[in-house]
Order: structure tokens, then sequence, then C-alpha cells
């Protein structure tokens, strides 16, 4: 048994809260290990001394203590408040960015399918306007002079 569950034996025994297996089972640890035994003696000092007050606590300082308990708890509770409302607005932002990303990829998508479609229309285009070209005749160019220049297309 590791110490955790032992000291953990120890604290519940000082409480009350052990059943007489478990007290029985205690005392053949502390027989044994010499830290838990350590650990023992300290609690034991320490029940010891405050049974030997004679001072009492006094009703200020549960007051006191008891005033300052619903701050904290507030504070944790603003701070819970405010954790699950990042959650939420966390949340809520991803799933928004996803579909955007989502709407955006299609987008680029129908983008890329136009692209291509034009592409291919301007390769025909090009094609057609090529065939036009070398099925205009060729021009006869006549000079005054004595040389005839024949120009054609490419």
């Amino acid at each position: 048994m590791n110490e955790e569950k032992i000291f953990d034996l120890i604290n519940r025994y000082f409480d009350n809260e052990t059943s007489p297996e478990e007290e029985n089972f205690l005392f053949s640890v502390l027989s044994k290990d010499d830290s838990a035994k350590k650990y023992f003696k300290g609690f034991l000092f320490l029940k010891n001394e405050k049974d030997n007050l004679e001072e009492e606590i006094p009703l200020k300082l549960d007051r006191k203590v008891l005033e300052n308990l619903p701050k904290s708890i507030n504070d944790f509770r603003f701070y819970q408040a405010v954790k699950t409302k990042f959650t939420y607005v966390a949340t809520t932002l991803t799933i928004v960015f996803f579909l955007l990303s989502i709407l955006f990829y299609s987008e680029k998508e129908n983008y890329k399918e136009e692209f291509i479609n034009m592409s291919r229309n301007n390769i025909k285009q090009e094609r057609v306007i090529e065939a036009l070209y070398q099925a205009l005749p060729s021009a006869v160019v006549e000079p005054k002079s004595e040389m005839e220049i024949i120009v054609s297309p490419l």
C-alpha cells in the first residue's frame, strides 16, 4: 500500500471516520512503517495540544473566517462562469470558422472549374483564329519596280 493511502487512512482515523477493520489494519501498518509512524505521532501531538489548550477560539475569528468564505466562493463561481463562457465562445467560433472554411473551399473549387472552362474556351478560340488566319489568301503586292514582292501571312 502506498504512503498516500496510509496517510489518508491516518487522517480519517483522527477524524473518527474509520471502521474497526481499518483501524486494525492501520495499527499493523504503523508497527512496520517508520514514516507512517512519524506522521501518526505528529497528528497525535497536535491532537493532544489542541485538547490541552485552555483558550477558546474567539468568536471574532470565526466571524472573520465565515465572512471571507463567500468572497472566495463567489470568486470561484465567477472564475467558473468566465471559464464556461469562454468555452462556449471558443466552441462557437471554432464551428463558425469550420463552416466558413468549407464555404470558401467550395467557392474555390467553383472558381477553379470556371477557370479551367475559360482556359479550354480560350484554347478553342486560339485554334479557330489560327485556322482563319491560315485560310486567308496570301496578299500580293505589285511594286512599281521590276521585282515582284509577295507578302503572305506566316
